[in-house]
């Protein structure tokens, strides 16, 4: 079976571009303390005349204070963090066009994750079925009929049962030879089974760096358009909406990349359960098929055309017997 890949890497992968966004939020917000325009200083006049300013509107606000409360509750209330709408604003609009591909990844890793849940139940993989009826086959008779075990085989269709049928056509041959067969054949199965689970661990790498793609791109847009600023405008406050803006992306592929790790490094944890299961199926029945090793073999074609013909005897209808008149 093929080996499937550890999931330390992907997580220290997520933990190192975490690291890195919060060193670039740091570096933002040093930078913006150190954009702020130094204050000259002032004489003994400009001193006074702002001091009496001052006192002129610490009286005005006094007065005024009972009016700009509710302002000041509004300004609250209208918080991205307090308000759904501003928050719904701030992650799918403001986020910009790089976050339609973070949405992309999302969407699909949602959709394989429950293709994978359905696809890697125990009756598609392991019935239970197939694993009782073989059990009976084994405890009843010494001998095992490869016949009857491949009818068993078609009658419950899984990823079991192909590896059981792949290892009856090979009854005859050498034993390293139907080994081989097996292992080639649960190869292919933990390929099928393994197909879409590499959608979630794509999601799990590309994901992180849109986001943060898209966080050094929106920093560059902030850094320009501070820089451009008129000299009234404030550019501390223009940098720093421009940053926490930039960081949603990097917000929303951490957002989907963490799940994503989450669930592959679940449904490789299935897969390695259900391939456990098959090992212990095979190892009661590769025993079974030493004793036929240069004496019979078995194609393709016989074993159909034996359980079409078994399947047949089996449906016949049965006629009724003529009863006889009494005279």
């Amino acid at each position: 079976m093929k080996m499937l890949p550890s999931s330390k890497l992907r997580m220290g992968r997520l933990v190192l571009m975490a690291l890195l966004a919060g060193g670039l939020a740091w570096a933002a917000s040093g930078l913006a303390q150190n954009a702020a325009p130094p204050v000259p200083p002032k004489d003994k006049a400009e001193a006074k005349s702002s001091s009496e300013i001052d006192e002129a509107l610490n009286a005005a606000a006094k007065s005024d204070a009972p009016a700009a409360a509710p302002a000041d509750d509004e300004k609250k209330s209208s918080s991205y963090l307090t308000t759904g709408r501003g928050l719904f604003d701030l992650i799918i609009i403001k986020g910009g066009p790089l976050m339609i591909p973070i949405y992309i990844h999302g969407f699909l890793s949602i959709v394989f994750a429950i293709e994978r849940y359905l696809a890697l139940r125990k009756s598609r993989v392991v019935p239970t079925g197939l694993v009782d009826e073989i059990g009976v086959m084994v405890r009843s008779r010494s001998v095992l009929d490869p016949r009857e075990v491949y009818r068993v085989c078609q009658k419950y269709p899984s990823t079991a049962s192909t590896v059981v049928r792949d290892m009856l056509l090979k009854i005859g041959r050498p034993h390293a030879e139907v080994e081989q067969a097996v292992t080639q054949s649960k190869e292919r199965e933990a390929a099928k089974l393994y197909k879409n689970v590499r959608w979630l661990n794509l999601s799990t790498y590309v994901a992180p760096l849109w986001g943060l793609y898209g966080t050094v791109w929106g920093m560059i847009v902030a850094f320009y358009e501070t820089a451009n600023l008129r000299p009234d405008q404030n550019k501390t406050e223009a940098l720093a909406s421009g940053v926490y803006i930039a960081l949603v992306t990097t917000l929303a592929g951490l957002f989907v990349a963490i799940p994503s790790a989450t669930v592959a490094h679940h449904l490789e944890d299935i897969i390695q359960d259900r391939f456990r299961e098959i090992d212990e199926l095979l190892s009661v029945l590769l025993p079974l098929v030493e004793c036929y090793e240069g004496r019979q073999r078995i194609s393709h074609g016989q074993l159909d055309e034996e359980t079409a013909q078994q399947a047949k005897r089996e449906t016949k209808p049965v006629l009724a017997q003529p009863v006889g008149r009494t005279t």
